[in-house]
């Protein structure tokens, strides 16, 4: 039945346009039994409909000024919601403060006025040792991400504050940091 719907759609708009003169339509029957192959196909949009995160990165406990332990952050929750099949990348930027932390050139870090941390961002666990990064930055790390399935899936960021700076007493943050899927 469908079949012959859109048949005869097509054949009042083909005599609307003056293309065609009016016609018998034909069914042909489709199937096991028919003799004519008909070739359906569509084309899906790659996209991404939702990119979210949850929790913040907080190092918990407070900093002491040369101090040999390093601190651990909360974990932030990234969550991709990409239709099946389509490939994306997450990066995770620089930050406001790159290359100003007693650290050097190469890593992030926190900022409280002119005094600085150096800190580093981590893909899953921090043991794991595997960094974040934007890209760009070779130093920072790799940026990480998948194929979509058409469900949401979770990616934990992490990131460590490193012993042995010298720190003036104060609140640190990098407004800066942001994560950013490309597909």
């Amino acid at each position: 039945m469908r079949t012959l719907k859109t048949l005869k759609i097509v054949a009042v708009i083909a005599m609307t346009l003056g293309l065609a003169t009016a016609q018998a339509v034909t069914t042909v029957p489709l199937g096991p039994l028919g003799s004519s192959a008909v070739t359906a196909s569509a084309v899906a949009a790659a996209s991404c409909t939702s990119f979210t995160n949850t929790g913040t990165l907080t190092f918990a406990g407070g900093y002491t000024s040369g101090q040999a332990a390093n601190i651990d952050s909360s974990a932030v929750l990234l969550t991709a919601n990409c239709t099946s099949g389509t490939v994306y990348t997450i990066q995770v930027t620089a930050g406001s403060n790159f290359g100003l932390g007693p650290w050097g050139g190469g890593y992030r870090a926190l900022s409280n006025g002119t005094n600085y941390l150096s800190y580093g961002v981590y893909y899953g666990p921090i043991a794991s040792n595997v960094f974040w990064g934007d890209g760009v930055h070779g130093s920072l790390g790799a940026v990480h991400g998948g194929t979509g399935s058409g469900s949401a899936q979770p990616y934990t960021l992490n990131a460590r504050l490193y012993g042995g700076q010298t720190a003036v007493d104060g609140v640190y943050g990098d407004p800066g940091l942001t994560a950013t899927i490309t597909f």
